[in-house]
């Protein structure tokens, strides 16, 4: 009663999740308008028929990043991913399930969980809870090598061994900059104001405009250069200051550097060579394997399958994929009464719930239960994976013959031992 209240007075011709909902309402439908953005976070579409889902636009991807088509998609990686996606054998509707729970039902506690995990609530930052607390965000957030982003830190919090700073601690007694010998080293001459530096920063066409700015602290310097809102400037300030600092450290203990007007096309270089590592490996074909093993009451083998699938993206898929393979292979053999054994003790008790199951591999799984109503009985029980080392053994030999391959009496001879092995015991 109460949902057909609410649906045809703020949506009555679209759901509830969808942008045409109405806005203003009372206290009551505003709550429930912030609850859906936290269930849009973490909603999408596990994909049935393909009729609900828009391809550009609503989260189905098989990416825990985004879900949603950003830009046309013509590398492997997110080929190899949508064609691992589970399909369900019948034209099924498309499904919108929860991804915080493996039975992808929505849960408060699951919600409450993906809230308290925000990227805003765990990234490290300084015990400063001042109007600062951005700028140490935006280190943070940097795609630069860690040490980078600590070197930013401390230089924000005026922490490394200046002169300026060494002399306050009694540490010298000169706190000229040694590169020049006529201004005190704090960290804005050291890495902006020598005038050499200049030759430098000229090279980030942007900065030219700002090069005879001068700056309180390097805080003040930092949230200038990311007030300028280019796209990777930060980053590449921040490689060029580090490469800075570590060449005065260099001179000081005579050792090697680069010179400055290299410094530049160093930084390019690393950034792009840090970029690449980041860059996730681009995963292979790999099939997933299949191994089915059908014995009579008295353990003598009726038949033997082996056989090879996309490969999905989690265990469970794949594990539900072949306890589908499986009975279709039992009513391939005309069998009326059947036993099947599964050593994946989830997936048995999501075939024998009564409940429906929306994970992204529930679909598979009303596949199996669908299947099984063609034999006379069917049950499906769990046991130990020592007893099932047949059928991995035939899953293996997937491996290195052509597939889908049967057989009947004449299976190979290790998977033979092992069937008299289980016999026995």
């Amino acid at each position: 009663m109460f949902y057909k209240v609410f649906k045809e007075r703020f949506f009555p011709t679209c759901s509830v999740l969808e942008s045409g909902v109405k806005s203003n309402g009372s206290y009551t439908w505003q709550s429930i308008l912030k609850a859906r953005e936290v269930v849009k976070q973490r909603a999408y579409w596990r994909i049935g028929d393909g009729a609900s889902v828009q391809i550009r636009g609503d989260k189905w991807l098989p990416d825990m990043s985004t879900k949603h088509v950003i830009s046309p998609q013509k590398n492997r990686p997110m080929n190899a991913k949508i064609l691992g996606i589970p399909l369900s054998s019948n034209q099924v509707p498309d499904l919108l399930i929860w991804a915080g729970t493996k039975s992808g039902k929505y849960t408060t506690k699951s919600a409450y969980k993906m809230l308290m995990s925000k990227p805003d609530l765990s990234t490290p930052s300084p015990s400063d809870t001042s109007a600062q607390t951005s700028c140490w965000r935006r280190i943070w957030s940097l795609s630069v090598p860690n040490k980078i982003k600590h070197f930013l830190w401390r230089a924000c919090r005026d922490s490394l061994p200046t002169k300026k700073n060494l002399l306050a601690r009694n540490v010298t007694r000169n706190a000229l900059y040694e590169w020049c010998n006529k201004e005190v080293e704090d960290f804005v001459h050291a890495l902006w104001g020598y005038q050499v530096l200049k030759e430098v920063w000229w090279e980030e066409e942007i900065l030219r405009n700002h090069l005879s700015m001068r700056f309180v602290d390097f805080r003040d310097l930092w949230i200038g250069i990311t007030n300028l809102e280019e796209p990777n400037l930060a980053e590449r300030f921040a490689f060029v200051a580090w490469s800075i600092w570590n060449k005065r450290n260099a001179s000081r203990m005579h050792a090697s550097s680069l010179p400055f007007h290299l410094l530049y096309q160093d930084m390019r270089e690393r950034l792009l060579e840090y970029r690449l590592a980041q860059q996730p490996p681009i995963p292979e074909f790999r099939p997933a394997r299949v191994g089915v093993i059908v014995k009579d009451v008295d353990g003598r083998v009726c038949g033997a399958l082996s056989d090879k699938t996309v490969l999905p993206g989690t265990v469970e898929e794949v594990e539900a994929i072949a306890c589908r393979e499986a009975v279709r292979f039992a009513l391939q053999l005309g069998l009326a009464d059947v036993v099947f054994e599964r050593d994946f003790e989830s997936i048995t008790n999501a075939i024998n719930s009564g409940t429906p199951y929306y994970s992204s591999f529930g679909h598979i799984l009303d596949d199996v239960k669908a299947l099984a109503l063609n034999f006379v009985s069917a049950t499906f029980i769990h046991v130990k994976r020592q007893r099932n080392a047949v059928a991995v053994k035939l899953a293996k030999a997937a491996k290195n013959i052509p597939c889908p391959y049967v057989w009947s009496n004449d299976i190979p001879s290790d998977v033979q031992q092992l069937v008299i092995h289980d016999s026995i015991h």
